[in-house]
């Protein structure tokens, strides 16, 4: 059944006089690209399609792109959202004009997460009394490596510190 309704929804799509396909992450981050992948599926000649992410709170648009796209030819339109984006509710805005006129709205969620941290043990389990080797990695959400200085405490099983760097 579920395969009869993806064929139905892709020859409507191929019927369609004029189409096209938007895909976005669900989530925004401050200091990251945030990409916004366009296809044009039919249109009378290329199209003008312009992002922008607004933050709901105050309406104020915090990042705006603009991409000439041909039938076809899927593209990226990147936003660069800056480092001082403050969490609250966010609406990504889609239109295009020329060969095809469309506008399209959703709401995209703030992460204010910044860093990852990754703790690698050279040992699955241990016994009492050895000797626990660990590295600890913290990663970008481009999983570009952090450089800076990081604070480790490692705590037992009863919330008692037991090491600190």
């Amino acid at each position: 059944m579920m395969k009869l309704l993806i064929v139905a929804a892709l020859v409507a799509a191929t019927l369609a006089n004029d189409s096209y396909v938007v895909v976005a992450p669900s989530k925004v981050r401050p200091g990251m690209e945030f990409s916004v992948s366009v296809n044009i599926l039919k249109a009378t000649s290329d199209v003008t399609v312009t992002s922008a992410l607004f933050r709901t709170n105050d309406n104020s648009q915090v990042a705006s792109s603009t991409a000439t796209i041909q039938q076809g030819t899927p593209k990226t339109v990147d936003l660069q959202i800056p480092e001082d984006a403050h969490s609250g509710s966010y609406e990504l805005h889609v239109s295009g004009t020329g060969g095809l006129t469309f506008t399209n709205k959703t709401n995209i969620a703030f992460s204010s997460k910044a860093k990852s941290v990754l703790v690698q043990t050279d040992k699955a389990m241990y016994k009492p009394g050895q000797t626990v080797n660990f590295r600890v990695l913290a990663v970008h959400p481009d999983l570009s490596l952090y450089k800076g200085n990081m604070d480790i405490d490692i705590y037992d099983a009863n919330s008692n510190k037991i090491k600190q760097w």
